[in-house]
């Protein structure tokens, strides 16, 4: 009798101590799968916002430049009052640049100018409706990345209307509907992730 009740009492601490474990176990498990839920939601909740905020903002965009487009027939000197006005308004936009017969002619930032877009802008085809490509620095910015966005005039051959925007390549907060949010991917990757959307 003096025997068995040690033992069973060591039996009773043993399993106490192995349901305690498989307990703790399974409340970690469980506050581990809660917390990775709340991540993606709040992840989920933070791409979509940015999808919105980016529709928004391509479509302010090319709204912005669809009233520019009639300024291609105009003289600089006539557009460029317009030109500086859309881009001083017009949020990240670095500047607007007027394009009549495949050359630039009237920039918001600089005024008159006279470059094949070809030579200034390699990348861009102006036969699209819509394209972009990514420059390393603009000449009166030169050592900060932009984004540059060509939209064609649909009723002027080989003429349209490029936006260069600026493009930040540090990591963003992003402010969504009064939420601080960290992101901690470059806002570049947000960019390129959006590129599908804008059917270039």
């Amino acid at each position: 009798m003096f025997i068995r009740a040690p033992n069973s009492g060591r039996k009773l601490l043993l399993t106490c101590i192995v349901a305690g474990v498989m307990i703790a176990i399974l409340v970690s498990c469980l506050q581990f799968l809660v917390a990775w839920h709340k991540h993606e939601v709040k992840y989920d909740t933070l791409i979509t916002d940015v999808q919105k905020y980016l529709d928004t903002y391509f479509a302010d965009l090319k709204s912005t430049t669809d009233r520019l487009q009639p300024l291609t027939l105009d003289t600089c000197q006539q557009a460029n009052p317009e030109l500086t006005a859309r881009a001083a308004f017009s949020m990240n936009v670095r500047t607007f640049v007027l394009v009549k017969d495949k050359k630039t002619f009237c920039s918001s930032a600089t005024g008159e100018m006279d470059i094949p877009l070809n030579e200034l802008i390699p990348a861009l085809d102006i036969n699209k409706n819509v394209d972009m490509a990514i420059l390393p620095g603009t000449p009166m910015v030169p050592n900060k990345p932009a984004i540059v966005i060509w939209y064609r005039n649909p009723l002027l051959k080989n003429s349209g209307v490029f936006a260069a925007l600026n493009l930040n390549l540090t990591p963003s907060l992003f402010i969504v509907h009064g939420r601080k949010i960290t992101m901690a991917s470059p806002s570049l990757l947000v960019i390129l992730r959006y590129l599908p959307f804008l059917h270039v």
